[in-house]
């Protein structure tokens, strides 16, 4: 995998405790703050009638963001930290109630010629 946070973890005992413990906290708070664009993206398109290729995207950056918070929120205190460090709280379970109906799209017509 090629990710920069799994580089800065793979090599965390060069990187320095302290300094480690600074990106992953820099880290969740970009990964909330994405969530919480993509929960705003979402929420805004439900409420116009929503493409339901767009909602498949937005749902894979929302389940992506979840994961990576809960992931880092699991790390130990070795790797992330102080543990009475504070988190900013980041609701991770909003499935939207079921509330986002996607529009509905027929099988898509194919040009003659690539039949």
């Amino acid at each position: 995998m090629r990710m920069p946070l799994l580089l800065f973890v793979v090599l965390g005992r060069h990187i320095g405790a302290d300094r480690l413990a600074s990106m992953l906290l820099e880290q969740r708070r970009q990964q909330a703050e994405l969530l919480a664009g993509y929960l705003r993206g979402r929420d805004r398109r439900c409420e116009s009638g929503a493409d339901p290729f767009v909602l498949a995207t937005l749902g894979y950056g929302i389940a992506m963001a979840r994961a990576t918070i809960r992931w880092l929120d699991g790390l130990g205190p070795q790797l992330a930290g102080d543990p009475g460090t504070t988190r900013p709280t980041v609701t991770l379970s909003d499935d939207n109630g079921g509330r986002c109906r996607a529009r509905k799209f027929g099988s898509p017509t194919l040009p003659a010629h690539t039949r």
